[in-house]
């Protein structure tokens, strides 16, 4: 019989230190500090990060959300909080002057070395890269995967009674 293995999931206090990892100051750690509490806080897939466009961010009935194609085309709106739209906004502004003109711009850009931005959506192994490094400078040492913040997220609502 094989035997399940337990879903891993993050405390307040490893996601609380993941958090305080990047440098705000800099557009690397404005769009570090964005994608994390995004998946952290709407439990979005790696590919559905990598995949979002700035037009995905809208409002619904007055809630600010974000609209999501995800695994098996289907379409879901996910709320998000204030602060997670706050830092979605922070990194855009710092980002604009870089950015393509024109409609269609992905919400989250692959950041070269040093920050250099080279306007190329959001990678997977960018996205892998982060939260290793953030594991790492959060010296946390449970294994971390971008599905592991889809489990917090998940177990993080149910112990809210969501």
């Amino acid at each position: 019989m094989k035997t399940k293995r337990v879903s891993e999931f993050l405390t307040e206090d490893e996601i609380s230190a993941i958090l305080r990892v990047p440098d705000r100051r800099t557009l690397q750690g404005k769009r570090d500090y964005a994608l994390l509490l995004l998946m952290f806080s709407t439990g979005l897939r790696k590919a559905e990060v990598c995949s979002l466009r700035v037009e995905h961010i809208t409002t619904y009935r007055n809630q600010p959300v974000v609209d999501v194609m995800g695994k098996g085309e289907k379409h879901r709106r996910v709320a998000l909080n204030r602060d997670v739209l706050e830092a979605v906004l922070d990194y855009q502004k710092t980002l604009l002057p870089l950015t393509p003109s024109g409609g269609g711009q992905y919400l989250f850009y692959t950041l070269g070395e040093h920050g250099n931005c080279t306007i190329r959506p959001l990678t997977h192994k960018a996205v892998d890269c982060l939260l290793r490094r953030a594991k790492k400078d959060a010296l946390i040492t449970k294994r971390i995967t971008p599905h592991t913040t889809r489990h917090t997220f998940a177990t993080t609502l149910l112990d809210r009674g969501g």
